[in-house]
């Protein structure tokens, strides 16, 4: 299986975000399948955390993530999993995809950075798609995440982060990533 590490480069840390919706989970499971040290933040790196304390809270079933709850809750990064996560591998690159609250630091820790993004309605269509219960499927959610998308692309660009065009193939999109980062 091919290791993927940049070329004449010391292996690097990835960071790979963009909107709910954008594909960060299907490009991370293509790297994954095709050799790719890529890890997706939803799975144990990032956490629901309570507003009024920072403390972790389990986050209930989807039905029961009301607006209300949504407000005393936010989604954060748990920054001593990336930072461990960031030096686990110094022989290949590592790949973080994910979004939450906290990315700021997140790409003040990788060597480079990525914004997956993609036009308003192919978000709606990508969401739409997802069905009910999916994250994105209750109205207050798709508010959010158009909020969020608005500035998005200009705020990651701000921040250092190369635009990838979220549209294209995984496998399109992957090799696109490998490319601009060496690998």
């Amino acid at each position: 299986m091919r290791q993927f590490a940049p070329n004449n480069l010391a292996a690097m840390f990835i960071f790979v975000t963009g909107v709910a919706g954008s594909g960060k989970s299907t490009l991370c499971a293509h790297l994954g399948s095709q050799g790719a040290n890529a890890h997706d933040a939803d799975e144990g790196i990032s956490r629901h955390v309570r507003l009024s304390d920072g403390e972790p809270a389990a986050a209930p079933p989807r039905r029961e993530q009301t607006p209300e709850w949504a407000a005393a809750h936010e989604y954060r990064f748990d920054l001593d999993r990336v930072r461990e996560l960031a030096r686990s591998d110094k022989d290949r690159t590592t790949f973080l995809l994910g979004a939450a609250y906290g990315d700021d630091d997140v790409i003040a820790i990788a060597d480079r950075s990525f914004y997956l993004d993609l036009g308003e309605d192919q978000l709606l269509a990508r969401l739409a798609a997802r069905g009910p219960g999916g994250y994105g499927s209750e109205l207050h959610e798709v508010e959010s995440i158009l909020a969020w998308h608005a500035g998005a692309a200009e705020r990651y660009e701000a921040l250092g982060a190369i635009r990838l065009d979220a549209t294209l193939p995984p496998r399109e999109l992957a090799a696109r990533l490998l490319a601009a980062t060496g690998a």
